[in-house]
């Protein structure tokens, strides 16, 4: 217990983020699709610190239905056509990840977009 409030005092706990990916949990299978599915655990890795040549596009989604995200299920469609363009042209898929996030069941430390969505956000 010292050790954990000694780290607390000097900033040096490591975050642990809500990670879910309901497209797995629900299902039990890996989630198919084109578009890399991040969850809280994988986020940082993933968006910060793999391949620093390779660009990024990260949607947030909230497909929890009480969250009232109407457009969110519509959206993430639309986003998987465009990881599938990318993914099956090479030079594109040499150059940019295309990625989504349901943050409804997953934290994750991107501070510029809000917490609880009305509108999927790239």
């Amino acid at each position: 217990i010292d050790d954990f409030f000694e780290k607390y005092a000097k900033g040096q706990l490591i975050p642990y983020w809500k990670s879910m990916e309901n497209w797995t949990y629900t299902t039990g299978q890996t989630p198919k699709g084109h578009a890399m599915h991040l969850t809280g655990l994988n986020f940082e890795s993933v968006v910060y610190d793999e391949d620093p040549q390779k660009a990024r596009l990260v949607a947030f989604f909230n497909m929890d239905p009480r969250d009232k995200c109407m457009n969110c299920p519509r959206d993430y469609g639309t986003w998987e056509q465009i990881a599938k363009r990318v993914s099956m042209t090479r030079p594109l898929r040499a150059k940019v990840l295309i990625a989504a996030i349901d943050q409804s069941n997953n934290e994750h430390p991107e501070n510029k977009v809000a917490a609880k969505l009305g509108e999927p956000v790239i």
